[in-house]
C-alpha cells in the first residue's frame, strides 16, 4: 500500500511537472513572438525616422544651395552708384543695405526682408516706399 501511495505521489508530482513545463514553455514563446513583434513595430519606426532625417537633410542642402547663390548674386552684383550719398548719418547704409539689396534682387514682402535682415517691419516698409520714389 505504500508503494502504491509513493507510485501516486510519484505520478502525481511527474504529471504537475510536465504541466508546469508545458505552461512555461508556450508563455516563452508567445513572448518570443512578442519581442518579434515589438522588434518589427522598432525597426519600422527606425526606417521611418531615418527616411524623415534624409528628407529634412535634402530639404535642408536645398535651402542652404539656395541662399549660397543669393549670396553670391548679392556679392556679384556691382554696387549701385546711382543713389545719392547717404544722409543718414554714420552707419546708416551699413545697416539697411542688406534690405535694400534684397529689394533689388526681387524680394518684395516687407515681412521676409525684416527677418531676413533682423530690422522692423516698419523699417523696411519705409526704406520700399523710399526706394520707390526715388526710382525714375
Amino acid at each position: 500500500m505504500e508503494l502504491l501511495l509513493q507510485f501516486a505521489l510519484l505520478a502525481f508530482t511527474a504529471l504537475v511537472w510536465w504541466l508546469a513545463r508545458r505552461d512555461l514553455t508556450e508563455r516563452a514563446a508567445r513572448i518570443r513572438a512578442g519581442e518579434a513583434e515589438e522588434l518589427g513595430r522598432l525597426r519600422d519606426s527606425v526606417e521611418q525616422l531615418a527616411a524623415d532625417l534624409e528628407r529634412r537633410a535634402v530639404e535642408a542642402e536645398a535651402r542652404l544651395a539656395a541662399h549660397v547663390a543669393e549670396a553670391r548674386a548679392l556679392s556679384a552684383r556691382p554696387p549701385d552708384t546711382s543713389a545719392p550719398p547717404d544722409s543718414g548719418g554714420e552707419g546708416a547704409d551699413d545697416r539697411y543695405g542688406p534690405a535694400l539689396a534684397l529689394a533689388a534682387i526681387g524680394v518684395t514682402d516687407p515681412a521676409e526682408i525684416a527677418r531676413r535682415t533682423g530690422l522692423g517691419r516698419g523699417e523696411v516698409e519705409l526704406l520700399l516706399n523710399v526706394r520707390a520714389r526715388r526710382a525714375p
